[in-house]
């Protein structure tokens, strides 16, 4: 079972909160073209559609359950023995046509019987869904990496008439 059960392709909206950053990352969908803001990015930016796609690959295709934890929420059970009392990561994303879904991530445990198991909750269950470890990596990308780094057109054609290109034009013509 996927722990994103949705196509990418109608993902609109990934909110990604690390524990140690205050602000989310978010990549938001509109008309087809991807916004980026978060740490590290000078308010809202055009996104990368290639590492926004393997984010959201990695998201709604490569994390699988391996099993659940039943009742691990129940109030006779501490969810402190799966990290999710305080998860490394809480990832949320809405859909067309599905429930906006919330997912906390950790690694950290207390059994040494789980030692590298990733532990995860879905908002609204009481079951803790174990999977394997290494997943994680995908959300630990700095918002940075988010960024689309292409020159656009009209980027370029501002750029290309600023005064300082102006300036090396004019010594070019005159050699």
């Amino acid at each position: 079972k996927r722990v994103f059960p949705v196509k990418s392709e109608l993902v609109q909206r990934v909110t990604i909160k690390k524990d140690h950053e205050l602000e989310p990352l978010v990549l938001e969908r509109r008309e087809g073209q991807w916004a980026a803001r978060g740490p590290g990015l000078d308010g809202e930016v055009s996104g990368d559609p290639s590492a926004i796609k393997f984010l959201l690959l990695t998201l709604t295709n490569q994390m699988k359950v391996e099993r659940f934890v039943d009742d691990a929420f129940d109030p006779s059970t501490s969810s402190q023995a799966f990290g999710l009392d305080a998860p490394e990561y809480v990832v949320t994303l809405e859909t067309t046509g599905k429930p906006t879904r919330t997912v906390r991530f950790s690694e950290h445990h207390e059994t040494s019987a789980d030692e590298g198991t990733l532990f995860a909750f879905v908002d609204g269950t009481t079951s803790a869904l174990a999977m394997r470890p290494g997943l994680l990596e995908a959300l630990a990308e700095p918002s940075e990496h988010y960024r689309d780094r292409t020159l656009r057109s009209e980027e370029h054609t501002s750029e290309l008439q600023s005064r300082q290109y102006l300036v090396c034009r004019l010594l070019l013509e005159k050699k």
